[in-house]
């Protein structure tokens, strides 16, 4: 079944959505959002709507940045994340 997730401020800039390997786990990210930049969803929990299960804010050497690439590894056990930013 479908599911719609409602975010706040959101912000802007791209979303990003990745799947685990192993269909557990969905990963999320809003553009720039002022609490987390990527968030992890438990797809085996019973209850619905989607049970967030964690959310990951992404530091540079400004403070944030927005994912700009994620990927599970194949294992499914460990998520790769990519932030733009500038490091001067």
């Amino acid at each position: 079944p479908a599911q719609t997730l409602t975010f706040g401020n959101q912000g802007s800039g791209s979303a990003l959505i990745d799947l685990s390997p192993d269909g557990r786990l969905l990963a999320l990210t809003l553009g720039s959002t002022p609490s987390a930049d990527v968030f992890l969803y438990d797809l085996t929990a019973a209850a619905q709507p989607l049970v967030l299960r964690d959310s990951i804010f992404v530091p540079n050497s400004t403070g944030s940045a927005a994912p700009c690439a994620i990927d599970f590894s194949p294992n499914s056990r460990r998520l790769f994340v990519v932030a733009g930013g500038t490091f001067s």
